[in-house]
């Protein structure tokens, strides 16, 4: 389930995208604008690492040790990514929005409140990969 949470969010992004049409110019507009960027672009890594993590889990019943690799590579590909997702959100709130005045930005500069919910996703599924990453070294081959 923790490997489909990255095609869940994306999913939800694109249904949203009646919503963006109508708010486009409030916080939650500014938001779902930077999701739905980062969703078109990001499908390049996120499909890959989703096929690698879900192989995985499905080879951990039959080959654990080789469900256990692929699984740990998925977690471990989206954690980073989310984890870089995380980063450069909050790195960039912090700084003030250095993009606020740079009108050739595909995406609009966020403030703080809206930094901490483009932010809170991504921190989701970096715990929840990272939860997965702990459960598959700390069990044994036998489980």
């Amino acid at each position: 389930m923790v490997a489909l949470l990255p095609v869940l969010f994306a999913a939800a992004t694109l249904l949203s995208a009646h919503y963006l049409d109508e708010h486009r110019r409030s916080g939650i507009g500014d938001v779902l604008s930077n999701w739905y960027f980062l969703v078109v672009v990001g499908s390049v890594v996120i499909v890959p690492v989703v096929v690698v993590s879900l192989c995985g889990a499905a080879a951990l019943t039959r080959r654990f040790r080789l469900g256990r690799l692929l699984s740990t590579v998925g977690c471990a590909a989206a954690l980073l990514a989310t984890a870089a997702l995380t980063y450069a959100g909050v790195s960039e709130a912090l700084s003030g929005g250095i993009r606020q005045q740079d009108p050739n930005s595909w995406t609009p500069s966020l403030s703080a409140v809206e930094t901490f919910v483009f932010t809170a996703p991504f921190a989701v599924i970096a715990g929840a990969n990272m939860w997965v990453l702990v459960r598959l070294w700390t069990r044994g081959s036998s489980a």
